[in-house]
């Protein structure tokens, strides 16, 4: 399992197996070989004293997008800007794009379309934020974001909390909540002294207990301990 919540919501289900069987390894992902930071600002024509949101992934409603929008438009428009990786339906977009409208935030919001290499514009933001509101089993993209030392806000009702202590490498909020969104952002693009904190603290975590040696043996000794019991 890639995370000790499938467990969890696998035995819920009360299988008949042996739980001895059952291990759990986080997730990894690996650097992009020739990952160099983009100047954002330029790139995409943002002030250059605004600070810059990413979120990346798919664009669909069980990853929050809309209260993402919902929060945004509570902060200052001259202090950030929201970019949004990745590809969503065509309803899904008309109604984000509505939200944005009737927010009065098309200025502050740009749609970036799908990169095939992500990571260069995940290390180059000054916040990563995952706003899904539904259980996220791992979340890949927040770990592409703590391996490249960004401040993440993101929510806690998947198993976010088995990577992210909040407060110390990165900021949780309850899914679906566009006040507590909002409340987070607007501290972390108030302080770069507290976007550098978190995301130091975030690359260390991720150095420490999710970098893909780590990864890579633990999924190779239950291989091997396989292996040696059919022997």
């Amino acid at each position: 399992f890639v995370s000790n919540l499938t467990r969890e919501v696998f035995l819920s289900t009360n299988p008949k197996i042996d739980r001895s069987k059952l291990s759990v390894v986080h997730n990894s992902v690996l650097p992009t070989p020739t990952t160099e930071a983009v100047d954002l600002h330029s790139r995409f024509g943002i002030a250059p004293e605004k600070a810059i949101i990413l979120f990346h992934g798919r664009i669909s409603p069980e990853k929050g997008i809309d209260v993402l929008l919902r929060a945004v438009s509570q902060l200052p428009r001259e202090k950030y800007h929201l970019l949004i990786f990745g590809e969503g339906k065509k309803h899904v977009m008309k109604k984000l794009r509505e939200i944005i409208v009737s927010n009065n935030i098309g200025e502050c919001v740009t749609f970036a379309g799908y990169q095939t290499d992500i990571q260069p514009f995940v290390r180059s933001c000054d916040i990563a934020v995952q706003p899904s509101v539904m259980q996220e089993s791992l979340g890949l993209a927040n770990l592409e974001s703590m391996m490249w030392s960004r401040a993440v806000v993101t929510t806690n009702n998947g198993a976010q909390p088995e990577y992210i202590v909040d407060g110390r490498d990165g900021i949780l909020v309850d899914p679906g909540n566009p006040y507590a969104l909002a409340d987070a952002l607007s501290r972390l693009i108030a302080s770069p002294e507290l976007r550098r904190e978190l995301g130091e603290a975030a690359k260390k975590r991720f150095a420490t207990d999710f970098a893909y040696p780590r990864f890579f043996d633990a999924i190779s000794n239950i291989y091997n301990h396989l292996w040696d019991s059919n022997e």
